[in-house]
Formats: structure tokens, sequence, C-alpha cells
């Protein structure tokens, strides 16, 4: 399966999270992210609030850029969504096979909160 951003073989990857194994694709050449929905939801329970939130994604015009599903056959053109936790993230999902393409840097933006944003959603002011 090769990355549908830059075309690179994707490597399979295997991390130990929450007393579970959880397998994705990495792309070795732009550092992207293959995985499953149950991947990314076990993965985004992940929070580590930080002082300072600094974050390097690509900026979002390049995230605009279309994208074809490395799984499916057909080439199918991926859908895109704004992370609920993190705006600036947009991530691309095929609707088909439900698998989801994460940028370098994106899955830990979605992790990652600056303290000051922790206590204001915390004291519910947004």
């Amino acid at each position: 399966m090769n990355c549908p951003r830059c075309q690179t073989p994707l490597k399979n990857q295997i991390h130990q999270e929450l007393n579970q194994q959880l397998d994705y694709m990495n792309c070795p050449s732009c550092r992207g992210m293959w995985m499953s929905k149950t991947t990314l939801n076990t993965l985004e329970k992940i929070h580590e609030a930080v002082v300072f939130e600094i974050t390097h994604i690509n900026k979002a015009v390049d995230q605009l850029i279309g994208l074809n599903c490395p799984s499916c056959p057909l080439s199918v053109l991926m859908k895109k969504a704004e992370h609920p936790r993190d705006k600036r993230v947009i991530m691309d999902y095929c609707e088909s096979c439900e698998g989801i393409w994460l940028d370098q840097g994106e899955l830990e933006a979605i992790q990652k909160e600056g303290v000051l944003d922790s206590i204001a959603k915390f004291l519910g002011l947004y």
C-alpha cells in the first residue's frame, strides 16, 4: 500500500497503548499515518496537557488537497473533516473502508492541549 500524499510504500507499525496493541501504517517519507477508525478512537483518548502547545502540521491549503484512499482498489477520493478536538487538523477519511489518513503532526495536535485551553474547557467557557 502506498502513501496517499507522496506515493511512498507505507510501513506497518505496532504501538502498545492502553493495554492493547494498535496497528497502523506509517509513511517513512512524509511521516503521515494510515489507520482504522478503531485505532484513531483509541489514540484520541490520550490527552496530554502542555504549557505551550507547539505543533507542526501542514498548512490548511496543503491539507485541502484531495487524496485517494490507499486501501480501496478503485482509488476512492477520501472525504475531509475537521477534528473536533483541534480544528486545525483536517483528517482524510474513506467512507468505503473507514480508513483514516493523518498528516505529520496531526495526531500530536489532537492529543495535546494547552493548559489554558484545558482550564477554559473545564470551566465551560468553550
